[in-house]
């Protein structure tokens, strides 16, 4: 396997927001990509304290499914919870922190 995100920002597969330096690592470090995919990766496994605690990747689709169908979703944005980036939008769907402002989604 080897990483399959185009850009920095939130990563799906790894469930953490990627800097430039974390997503070059995960295109060319075997050593860095296996941590993320084992879950003990930079970023990852953050404790109980974390700001992120990221929810399944079924949790997350089945979120955006239910977003993409909201009257509320623009241009792959939430103009009730986006923060006008794509990837913040991507992140909180991806938080166990984070509800649907609209109260579709917890």
């Amino acid at each position: 396997m080897s990483c399959e995100c185009d850009g920095p920002g939130f990563c799906q597969r790894h469930g953490i927001m990627k800097s430039v330096h974390w997503w070059h690592l995960c295109q060319t470090s075997e050593k860095y990509f296996q941590a993320w995919e084992d879950g003990r990766g930079p970023g990852q496994n953050l404790g109980q304290g974390s700001v992120f605690t990221p929810v399944s990747k079924e949790h997350i689709a089945a979120r955006m499914a239910i977003c993409e169908n909201c009257e509320h979703y623009k241009k792959e944005r939430c103009v009730k919870i986006d923060l006008g980036c794509k990837n913040s939008f991507k992140a909180k769907v991806a938080s166990a922190r984070t509800k649907c402002p609209e109260g579709k989604w917890e």
